[in-house]
């Protein structure tokens, strides 16, 4: 391209009353500028009516960074700024102008919301990717803006180190006349009409400048260009589409054959980026596909220097060119300076986009290559006859093309003959038809190759001189192809030939078919009934005499079972379905061949047996004997569905109630192997339906209202919940968790009705094979016991005879599940030693101290229960409340217990709401307002403190009767210090 043009349009209106006004939006720095969208609207987080959008105005159509004049009435408006990953505008700043004031920005801080709630590169929600809105007010028109364009004069595609700048002014507005100035001190041009101006010429590489200034109000109204410069690199002579050069291809991937390419000087091409990195450096290459596959290369990658970056780092991507230039449809894209092709349309010409893969400038240079993989293609070949007698000296064996092979030019057809399982080549030739001498199997294979010794310098030349005839192996040849990279194709499968004396065993049959590992047998010979997904044992037997009657397996004899539920003759029984049988051992004077499968198709299958004696042909086994379809006869075997592979078939759980977590749940093993279509299509699940054509199907009686369902999975799978009845179901609940981030799918159901029948199943989200696809569902509700709070009767208690009795009383608030125990246990000290347990919460006790009555719920008579609690444990004065919670634990019981429990002191002087030997009495406690202390003797001082031990009153009565005013306190705990002569007693008190 000669010519660089920056364009920037002012619509002109008369000034008048209600003339619009103009004002300016930019974009700039930062980084992926291609997540950058701007809108404005009448209200604020692009609400109200869209006045301007970038592009079309299309939410997102346009991004990336702008320099745009606007024309729209004056008011108040609301710039939004949007990104396309909602992880703020990295870097990019914004700044809106009116006849050259700003009159908003996002305070020079780049906008960002401080979310980052979106992964996805596609525009989604507006609201999820706003960053940030702001307002903005638009002054008056005080003029209009002169419409003028700026365009580089390079000299290109020889430049002398200069360059000039010609500006186009198509209407100067309102203005009498325009002046045009730089900002490189040229004499400023003044009293200007519409026409053409130059400015220049100037160095490669300075950044100018541009200004049109309206003479009557230069500095309200004017345009400006914005940077213009020129690198002084001329761009290539493809940096258009239009100008694409075109690529040889080559017939492999040698690349003998490529094209130096650079992009030092390349600009951006009109075309969408929709590729990978950005194409700001994109030039354009063609090729006509010969094959519907090819690869791209570039190698030799050389950064020239002279952009804003040195990386080598090159992107690309490939255009079907049906279109033209301005329609191209996007093929494929790669980071990787390799691209593989597949999928091609042979003699379509396609495009090939080459770029600095990064948003900075990178002037590279580079060999590209257009490579076709190896096109020789073996074809394939039937046998003529598949066994043939050996009667005289030889024996003539021969195949015919079945697929015809693929040849590419100069190339030869080579037809071999190798011999046993290990493709020993015995022979080459012409046409696929040799004479043989001796017994065995053999196979007929197609070769294509470059093999005329003409061509003996080229790397795809297969020198069959190599080929030592009865030894070397058709494996050998394959590795001589893949080690040097040749192109070339050899029929593996090829031909199979058995070259026999016509053997045959005297006896053999199919003798049996039972579920494997079943005691007693469940099994059969004539028919026998299993559900999907059961392993079974095949049984056969086969007789030679002089080969069988001796210890140990015969030479020369092999078996093959076969199961089929297509017809009833073996004999033409597609080969796929022969499995070998494992020898199994002597059985009489016959040897004995098994085969076990799990995989059997539902419907009624046809058991048969496949035999061979000396690579012979193929006899078959019925029950009995060799099959004739009459008297001797396939066994039958009848895979029914699953029991619950629908809904009227679903399996009844018993619920477990009362249980601690999943882990303790009961296991109830499930599988989907062999579950088919239900009938009842996938419903939406976390946002996504899945391909339910494999479900199973349990029921339940809801004991409670909350109910959890697991199954425990190591597939992706989705469980659904329903109520009614079949064919009458309705949804309420499902579970679909991302398969990977746990072994399991769970339903945690609420608002059950307890006594309701509930239906659920389980499918893979995924449409496949079910084989081996097994679970445990577990359907169970949590624990409900809460030993619920005590409150202490009275604390302190002092002692009394050297006894004292404390208690509690439940505040309502415990639950105990059905056939669970309520016992109420005693601990003391700060570690919580248990001392005594009980069904009531009173206990004597006979020393002094700080003692707590807990509460616990627990099953503790029945020791069948899973959450038996076994209390004989506990050693009184050793074992701890928390020792009881990690027997709790460690079990996963479910049971409660009030670790709080209610604290009561036990001492020998004072007591609450009692009398010591000075007759000292304080009550109530729990106190409201007021605490009444009365003596008989003078009360000296009460301090009373908080938890902390921080003093928060002190009164010193001097009286026998006092009342303390509590009203201040906060409510909670508190300990009181009363001294009454000579003695003090601190009491423990609870405000209200």
């Amino acid at each position: 391209m000669r010519k660089i043009t920056f364009l920037i349009f002012a619509q002109l209106f008369s000034l008048c009353l209600f003339a619009q006004s103009t004002i300016n939006i930019t974009t700039s720095g930062g980084n992926y500028a291609t997540e950058k969208w701007v809108s404005i609207t009448t209200e604020v987080n692009g609400a109200g009516t869209q006045i301007f959008g970038q592009g079309d105005g299309t939410y997102g159509n346009g991004q990336g960074l702008i320099n745009q004049d606007i024309e729209l009435p004056a008011g108040t408006y609301y710039v939004n700024c949007y990104d396309r990953y909602a992880d703020s505008w990295d870097g990019t700043l914004i700044s809106v102008t009116a006849y050259g004031a700003v009159i908003g920005d996002n305070g020079g801080v780049t906008p960002d919301d401080g979310t980052d709630g979106d992964a996805a590169s596609s525009w989604e929600d507006p609201e999820l990717e706003l960053e940030t809105s702001f307002e903005i007010i638009v002054p008056e028109a005080l003029c209009s803006i002169p419409d003028a364009t700026f365009t580089v004069d390079n000299g290109c595609p020889t430049s002398d180190g200069t360059f000039s700048i010609t500006v186009d002014i198509s209407d100067i507005g309102t203005a009498t006349s325009v002046s045009i100035s730089d900002d490189q001190g040229t004499a400023l041009q003044t009293g200007l009409a519409a026409g053409s101006y130059t400015f220049g010429d100037y160095a490669d590489e300075t950044d100018v400048v541009i200004t049109v200034a309206n003479d009557d109000e230069p500095t309200a109204c004017f345009k400006t260009s914005g940077t213009l410069t020129f690198s002084g690199i001329c761009p290539p002579a493809n940096d258009e589409c239009a100008d694409a050069i075109e690529l040889s291809v080559n017939t492999d991937f040698e690349c003998g054959s490529f094209t130096a390419g650079t992009n030092a000087g390349a600009t951006a091409s009109s075309q969408e980026d929709n590729i990978t990195g950005t194409p700001n450096t994109d030039v354009w290459y063609s090729f006509e596909a010969t094959a519907e596959e090819h690869r791209i290369t570039l190698t030799n990658v050389v950064n020239q220097g002279g952009g804003t970056s040195t990386s080598t780092d090159m992107g690309m991507g490939v255009y079907d060119s049906t279109g033209g230039c301005d329609a191209l449809v996007l093929f494929d894209d790669s980071d990787p300076n390799t691209l593989n092709l597949e999928g091609l349309t042979v003699g379509t010409v396609y495009y090939v986009r080459v770029y600095g893969w990064f948003s900075s400038i990178q002037y590279n240079t580079f060999d590209i290559c257009i490579g076709t993989p190896c096109q020789a293609d073996a074809g394939t070949l039937t046998a003529d006859a598949a066994s043939v007698i050996l009667s005289g000296a030889t024996a003539t064996i021969s195949a015919t093309e079945d697929t015809a092979p693929t040849v590419p030019s100069d190339y030869d057809v080579t037809y071999v003959l190798t011999l046993g399982t290990d493709l020993v080549i015995e022979e080459v030739a012409a046409t696929p038809s040799f004479d043989v001498s001796t017994l065995g199997l053999y196979t007929i294979h197609t070769l294509v190759a470059l093999t005329d010794p003409a061509f003996s310098a080229d790397s795809n030349f297969l020198d069959l001189s190599v080929v030592a005839f009865g030894t070397t192996t058709a494996g050998e040849v394959l590795d001589i192809v893949g080690d040097n990279d040749i192109c070339a194709a050899l029929d593996v499968a090829g031909a199979p030939i058995s070259v026999n004396d016509g053997s045959e065993l005297d006896f053999y049959n199919v003798q049996y078919v039972e579920e494997t590992g079943s005691d007693p047998s469940n099994g059969s010979s004539q028919s026998l009934t299993v559900e999907v997904g059961t392993p079974i044992t095949v049984y056969a037997k086969g007789y030679e005499d002089g080969l069988t009657n001796p210890a140990g397996q015969a030479a020369g004899i092999e078996c093959w079972i076969a199961i089929n539920d297509e017809n009833t003759d073996p004999a033409t029984w597609d080969a796929s379905v022969w499995q070998e049988a494992t020898y199994l051992g002597d059985n009489g004077n016959d040897d004995e061949y098994s085969y076990e499968t799990s995989g059997t198709p539902i419907g009624a299958n046809y058991v048969a047996a496949r035999w061979r004696l000396n690579n012979a042909d193929f006899t078959y086994g019925a029950f009995n004997g060799a099959w004739d379809g009459t008297t001797n006869v396939n066994i039958e075997l009848i895979i029914e569905p699953l029991a619950n592979d629908d809904c009227a078939g679903a399996q009844s759980v018993m619920q477990e109630t009362e249980i601690a977590d999943a882990a303790s749940a009961t296991a109830i093993p499930g599988t989907i192997d062999g579950a088919t279509d239900s009938g009842l299509a996938a419903e939406a699940c976390s946002g996504f339906v899945g391909t339910a054509n494999d479900d199973v199907w349990y029921s339940f009686e809801a004991l409670t209202s909350e109910v959890n369902i697991t199954y425990e999975i190591a597939w992706d799978g989705v469980a659904q919940l329903y109520s009614g009845t079949c064919g009458a179901l309705t949804a309420i609940d499902c579970a679909d968790s991302t398969f990977g981030s746990g072994p399991q799918e769970e339903i945690q159901a609420t608002g059950l009705t307890v006594g309701e029948i509930y239906y659920t199943r389980i499918y893979q989200f995924f449409a496949g094979s079910t084989a081996g696809k097994t679970f445990d569902l577990k359907i169970w509700s949590p624990c409900t016991a809460d030993a619920g709070t005590l409150t202490a009767d009275a604390t302190p208690v002092s002692l009394s005879g050297g006894t004292a009795t404390i208690s509690a009383t439940p505040n309502a608030d415990i639950v105990v599940p059905t056939d669970f125990d309520v016992t109420f246990v005693l601990t003391s000290g700060t570690d919580l030693v248990i001392e005594q347990a009980g069904a009531a919460p009173s206990f004597d006790v006979t020393a002094v101290g700080n003692y707590t009555i807990h509460t616990l719920v627990a099953e503790t008579s029945d020791d069948t229960s899973p959450n038996y609690l076994d209390l004989s444990v506990i050693d009184f004065g050793t074992t701890t409340a928390a020792d009881v919670l990690d027997l709790v634990s460690t079990n996963s019981l479910c049971a409660s217990l009030d670790a709080a429990g209610a604290a009561i002191e036990v001492d020998d002087a004072l007591s609450v709401d009692g009398q010591d030997n000075r007759a000292f009495t304080y009550f109530p406690n729990p106190v409201k307002d007021q605490l009444h202390l009365k003596a008989q003797s003078p009360i000296e001082n009460v301090v009373i403190f908080n938890m902390l031990g921080q003093e928060v009153m002190n009164v010193s009565p001097r009286s026998m009767e006092v009342d303390v005013n509590t009203n201040t306190l906060e409510s909670g705990a508190y300990f009181a210090t009363v001294t009454i002569g000579n003695t003090s007693k601190t009491i423990k008190l609870i405000k209200d």
